[in-house]
Formats: C-alpha cells, structure tokens, sequence
C-alpha cells in the first residue's frame, strides 16, 4: 500500500536538515513542496515552496486540491494534492515537513494511502540557542528579536501540549545528529510500513518528559500557556 511520510517537531530542531540527509541515503522518497503565500526569503529553503497570492490560495482550498493547510502568522501553507500525485507516479515516497497544525489536520481525514508521522525532537535549550543564533546573529533588529520570543514561545508551548497529541506520532526521534536521525527514520519507516505497531509507551514518556520541561520554562519566562 502507498504511504506517505511526515516530519513534524518544533521551529528550529533540524527537519529539513534530516529530510536532506532522507533524500541523499534514499531514492526511494521525494520531499514535497509546500504551498504557501508568503513571500520567498532568500534563506536557502525558497526551493521547498510553491508560492501563491492569497486569491490563488483561495482557490485551491475551495476546489479541494490541498491535503492539509493552515494559517501561520497571517500567512497561508498547505500541501498540494498535485505534489504527492506525481511522488506516487514516479514510484516514491512522498516525504512532508509539517507543524503539528498540519498533523492534526492529516489526521482528521481518511486517505487510501498510509500516513507515517515521526516527531523529531531535541532538547528545548538547544532548539533555543540555535533560534537566537539563526534569528539574531546574521541580522541583529527589533523584528529578529520578535520572530525569536516568537517562535520560541511557540515552541515551548507544543511542547508543553504534547502528551494530549502523542497518538498523533508514530515514533519520537531525538535529533542528536542529522545523519543518526536520517538512519533512525528510515529504519523506523521501513518497520512500521511492514506492520511493526508504534511504541506507545515510549512516546507518552518522551511526550511528559518534554511537556514537563516546557512548562517550567514558559513558568520562569513568565509565558503563560
């Protein structure tokens, strides 16, 4: 049966590095580009979008050409049908980067594909630092500062949600490197399309441990859940 693949985990934890790394040990998957209508970066990650104007979003929506989409800071993001249609006709495994919006979204709905989400982690501190070194030190602004305690508030507080949601993934993997990760997935995928159950009890502990961690430190920024 055909499958998809989801990488889902928190803003700055390294998914399209591991998703790079995916692709260049794999041929059988296909990263798939998202629909959005934000405006390109020129970050290095342009190539993983498909942009569009807000009318044009609209459309695609009304029509049903998308499998999840969402509203994130007052820009649109979705996955186009178009973009796993052709990863199926090519013969591969479409693999997907999504928030946890975009999860609870594929959830919701019933395909004649499997979808294999995995939550890519890494400790909250970690994440942390490397937001503040993304975000500030190549261009230190008052609006760098603002998508930081952002996205680090964002962060912190999916975190704190997980144990509500952990039904959602298949698999926790801490990411400690990108190319253990990479291994880790793939191994994991494999396994759970040969119809190996998730590990419940392994992610619920992950999903507390995490969401017990966040807490606190929303607690002492004085972040109110």
């Amino acid at each position: 049966m055909k499958s998809i693949l989801v990488l889902a985990g928190p803003s700055g934890v390294g998914k399209t590095s591991v998703a790079v790394e995916i692709l260049s040990k794999s041929e059988k998957y296909k990263l798939i580009r998202s629909a959005t209508t934000r405006r390109p970066r020129g970050d290095g990650h342009d190539g993983e979008y498909i942009y569009f104007s807000e009318e044009e979003f609209e459309n695609l929506i009304t029509s049903g050409e998308l499998l999840e989409y969402m509203n994130y800071s007052g820009n649109f993001y979705g996955t186009p049908y178009s973009e796993i249609n052709l990863a199926f006709s090519e013969g591969k495994i479409p693999l997907l980067i999504l928030d946890l919006a975009g999860v609870n979204s594929l959830r919701r709905k019933n395909f004649d594909f499997s979808v294999f989400v995995f939550y890519i982690f890494e400790d909250p501190n970690v994440i942390e630092k490397r937001l503040y070194d993304r975000e500030l030190l190549k261009n230190p602004s008052v609006s760098a500062l603002e998508t930081f305690l952002k996205r680090r508030a964002a962060n912190l507080k999916d975190y704190s949600r997980l144990p509500a949601i952990a039904d959602n993934f298949d698999a926790f993997v801490k990411n400690e490197t990108v190319e253990k990760s990479a291994d880790a997935v793939i191994k994991l995928h494999k396994e759970f399309s040969l119809g190996r159950a998730k590990n419940i009890e392994e992610n619920t502990k992950i999903a507390e441990e995490l969401s017990l961690f966040a807490k606190e430190r929303l607690s002492h920024l004085g972040i109110n859940e």
